[in-house]
């Protein structure tokens, strides 16, 4: 057989879940994401071959008076320790920055299709907070469901854009090329969370 690999697309397989209980059993490196086959072979040379054993190797830096603008890389080292004692760790607190109207902001879509179906948002505005929800039944209406949300957002002048990860920033990018706008401040307005 060969040597088992977990990554993104074995979700869509039929085998996923038989697959999935062998690397939990086996404490198997590649159940952890961004770990890639050549990374889990430079780790084995240097004899880790397990999650379990990976954890131990995590050491937190000191913070250094001059820090550099760069966002912590990934660390599957805190992620093995995180994956051991079942906790979640944090590596480093966010700043964020406030203005007085923050908006959260959220996409649902079918990433296989490259089909957004839901924008939803909230918008956070002296104490006042509005909810919209952009619905697309269809791939021709979500550029004005796109148009509806942009609408909503040019209505404010100083806000900051709050969501998770960067399927939304991806979205973003994305539908503001379809919609032909060149309005780079909206992405530097958003702040992954």
């Amino acid at each position: 057989a060969p040597q088992l690999f977990i990554n993104r697309h074995c979700q869509i397989c039929e085998f996923y879940s038989i697959c999935k209980k062998i690397a939990v059993d086996k404490d198997d490196l590649s159940r952890l994401p961004g770990l890639n086959p050549n990374k889990i072979e430079k780790l084995n040379d240097k004899g880790i071959f397990t999650v379990n054993q990976l954890s131990y190797t995590f050491k937190p830096r000191r913070k250094r008076k001059k820090r550099r603008n760069k966002t912590n890389p990934f660390r599957p080292e805190l992620k093995a320790l995180s994956l051991r004692e079942n906790k979640i760790y944090v590596f480093e607190t966010p700043t964020l920055t406030k203005n007085e109207v923050e908006i959260y902001f959220d996409v649902e879509g079918l990433p296989d299709c490259n089909f957004y179906y839901l924008i939803g948002m909230v918008i956070c505005n002296d104490g006042s907070i509005e909810k919209h929800s952009f619905w697309a039944n269809s791939k021709n209406e979500e550029l004005k469901q796109f148009e509806k949300f942009y609408e909503v957002l040019s209505k404010y002048k100083n806000f900051t854009v709050y969501h998770y990860g960067d399927y939304e920033k991806k979205y973003l990018r994305q539908m503001l090329r379809k919609s032909k706008k060149n309005d780079q401040k909206l992405l530097t307005k958003c702040c992954n969370v």
